[in-house]
């Protein structure tokens, strides 16, 4: 009588099946690799042929992103094949934003005019003006805007984000106005893509801040009153095309609003391959 196969046989020929799936399965997803540089690399890039701003609706939201292809497919844990997709399609690239929020009394205008008038805006709508500079001159126009009188800044933030990926970041503090919990300070939202000699920059910008209220009179009709409220001094929803090297400053200001001030934000962006 033959014996039949052991518990242990059986279960080494379920492991080495096993082995063989995720081999070739590996094997398989480097091929689709492969052919995914290969067509990345023939396949066009629209490139950024000029500075370009497009103001989006307000309330715009970024839309949810999904994982560029193979990433998404790739598990996290699968360190060895994220070398090999690093090594076959190269590192992701770094994108870096910096920016200063400041905001102005409307008695500055002039003077803020002045300093920008050498510079042609891209957009100039609904109180809206944006301008796409260089670094070399937005920089120079930071230090002449620090320079006017009551130039405050109430921001300066920073983010590292990478292309494709949504980005938030958040400079607020919670404060108490007409016996409610408000945020005050700067949201942002933003998302680059890449695009050839450049990036695409879309940004979602709200900052507000605490302000004292015009007095009122109490309901004996013998005392005054001071309240506080929320101000909102910028609330923008853009997409921008960047060559290398350039920025974006934009001014956004509420003439009917006495109680506004005008809102202004440098944004400086770059971009590096990852190491």
């Amino acid at each position: 009588m033959t014996p039949g196969p052991s518990a242990v046989d059986t279960n080494t020929t379920g492991q080495f099946a096993s082995k063989r799936r995720l081999i070739a399965f590996a094997l398989l997803l480097l091929a689709c690799m492969g052919g995914i540089w290969l067509w990345s690399s023939v396949a066009p890039v629209k490139p950024v042929e000029k500075p370009e701003m497009v103001i989006l609706p307000s309330g715009y939201l970024i839309p949810p992103q999904r994982s560029p292809v193979p990433d998404r497919w790739i598990p996290a844990k699968w360190g060895w094949l994220w070398r090999i997709r690093y090594a076959l399609l190269g590192k992701p690239t770094i994108v870096q934003l910096r920016g200063e929020v400041a905001g102005f009394p409307s008695a500055t205008v002039p003077q803020l005019t002045s300093l920008l008038k050498a510079h042609l805006p891209v957009v100039e709508t609904n109180g809206v003006r944006a301008w796409i500079l260089t670094e070399r001159q937005m920089e120079s126009i930071r230090l002449g805007m620090a320079a006017l009188p009551g130039y405050e800044a109430a921001a300066s933030p920073r983010i590292t984000t990478a292309h494709n990926v949504h980005s938030q970041l958040a400079n607020t503090y919670t404060t108490i106005t007409a016996g409610m919990s408000n945020t005050v300070g700067l949201l942002a939202d933003f998302l680059t893509t890449d695009q050839r000699n450049g990036m695409e920059l879309t940004a979602v910008l709200n900052h507000t801040d605490k302000v004292k209220a015009p007095p009122t009179r109490a309901s004996t009709g013998t005392t005054d009153v001071s309240t506080f409220a929320i101000r909102t001094n910028l609330s923008l929803a853009a997409r921008f095309r960047l060559p290398p090297g350039y920025g974006v400053l934009v001014v956004q200001s509420n003439p009917a609003s006495s109680n506004q001030r005008m809102g202004t934000i440098l944004l400086f962006a770059s971009q590096r391959k990852a190491k």
